[in-house]
């Protein structure tokens, strides 16, 4: 057999097994109704190569497309680590952090890429801090480590803008506000410096938009609010839209401006939560701001 036949072999049963472990399954559910076990242990252990009939069978029980499981090395490693990363945060943010930490397991006994070594290590200084584990001073220190050890800003600039995302945001929860601040001017600076963030880029703006506030910084504030005014547009961001609509209201009802560029601002909020069916977000706007938009509360 060719040397490049059995690399063909050895990425299938590799990426077989990690969308297998992924989604929680064992060699018997995932063989179940389809092929013995031995067959998919043999299959992830490199001895031999599935036929495409049962190539089609297996990803339509991992709800993947099949070319997920022959593409070539680089892209597999890419694909494992966007596909892992989709799953545990999604569980982060149910948090479910025991079924984060098993997923991590589960993939951590396979050969982990360095792009799926780096992504489980993030998610593990998060779930620490989450679960109150590590104080907010050590996950900053876990954090800035990843970066330097990793060299992120080379070889991961959007997991390095992450980090940063994160290190600012837990500053700000932390009240270390001047710290904060300047993480958040960075990030702002690499969001414009690297393609593919314009979307981040909106989450920093709400973000810093909401230190901002506390600060009582009402003329920056303002600055960066507009920006992601005219971005969420452009990228047709709804959601933030609204929630950035709600923010200068804020702002303008603080600064005591005109009380129908207030009204405006939250009703504009109010409309766009209620059209997309954000009912939580429109039932606070009712509830909070119903002087300005002379609705009554049910």
């Amino acid at each position: 057999m060719k040397d490049n036949n059995m690399e063909t072999i050895n990425e299938i049963g590799e990426t077989l097994k990690f969308y297998r472990q992924l989604n929680s399954l064992s060699q018997k559910d995932i063989s179940a109704g389809i092929c013995s076990q031995a067959e998919i242990s043999k299959i992830e252990n490199g001895k031999v190569i599935p036929t495409v009939e049962l190539l089609h069978q297996l990803a339509k029980k991992l709800r993947v497309p099949v070319s997920k499981l022959v593409k070539d090395d680089a892209e597999h490693r890419l694909e494992h680590a966007h596909s892992l990363d989709q799953t545990l945060r999604k569980l982060v943010r149910e948090n479910k952090f025991d079924e984060c930490l098993y997923a991590i397991e589960q993939v951590s006994s396979s050969r982990l890429s360095d792009e799926v070594r780096r992504i489980v290590r993030y998610y593990e200084i998060v779930i620490a801090y989450r679960q109150h584990h590590v104080d907010y001073r050590t996950t900053s220190v876990l954090f800035t480590r990843l970066i330097d050890q990793e060299d992120l800003q080379v070889q991961d600039p959007i997991l390095y803008f992450r980090v940063k995302m994160a290190l600012s945001i837990l500053y700000a929860e932390c009240k270390q506000y001047q710290q904060a601040e300047k993480i958040f001017d960075d990030v702002l600076q690499l969001t414009a410096e690297i393609n593919g963030l314009k979307e981040e880029r909106l989450k920093v703006l709400y973000n810093y938009a909401k230190l901002l506030y506390k600060l009582n910084q009402s003329d920056k504030g303002l600055g960066i609010i507009e920006e992601g005014i005219l971005l969420s547009r452009k990228l047709k961001q709804t959601s933030y839209l609204a929630h950035f609509y709600y923010q200068r209201g804020e702002f303008h009802e603080r600064m005591e401006v005109d009380g129908m560029q207030t009204k405006h601002d939250y009703m504009m909020a109010y409309e766009l939560f209620s059209a997309f069916q954000m009912k939580q977000y429109a039932e606070i706007v009712i509830k909070t701001k119903c002087s300005f938009l002379q609705l009554m509360p049910d």
